[in-house]
């Protein structure tokens, strides 16, 4: 009786699925600041500021406080990263200040959570796939186990700088 409670309940343990919570509001998510290079015509589509390509869907919230948002303008995108690359969640027009190196936040520690796809065998030093982003872990990463090893599916939190 006692080993069928114990399995129940481990199955029970097992089967809790694992939640990242979403941010709740739009300074919860990541930031990437650049002079706006390519639009589409409407909201949804491709979307390049400084280099990286952005997807707008139809929740996208565009906001022109500091000017239209055209080729050429300092702009602002917060954004969530998906398997396909980045889903924008809002796009702003900035003050060209933001843009021009000093204050962008493209510097700031970022945060991700994902599900290990792929993993170096062995050591952990290499190239890694979490949540469908490639990550190179050098001598300088940091790893910490607090919840339990690392593994293909296990859920993790990734901290990273972006890089100029």
């Amino acid at each position: 009786m006692a080993f069928s409670v114990v399995t129940l309940l481990l199955l029970l343990w097992l089967s809790i699925p694992v939640v990242v919570a979403s941010p709740a509001d739009d300074d919860d998510w990541p930031k990437w600041y650049g002079i706006l290079e390519s639009r589409p015509s409407g909201v949804q589509g491709e979307w390049v500021v400084k280099g990286r390509t952005f997807i707008a869907t139809s929740s996208t919230v565009l906001e022109q406080e500091h000017g239209a948002l055209q080729p050429g303008a300092c702009t602002e995108v917060k954004y969530r990263v998906i398997a396909s690359g980045y889903e924008a969640i809002k796009i702003s027009s900035e003050e060209n200040y933001k843009c021009n190196g000093s204050g962008s936040g493209d510097d700031d520690e970022m945060k991700r959570y994902g599900r290990v796809e792929a993993m170096p065998q062995g050591d952990l030093l290499g190239g890694w796939a979490i949540g469908g982003v490639s990550y190179m872990a050098d001598s300088n990463t940091r790893f910490e186990q607090e919840h339990g090893g690392f593994g293909v599916g296990v859920c993790v939190e990734v901290k990273y700088q972006n890089i100029k």
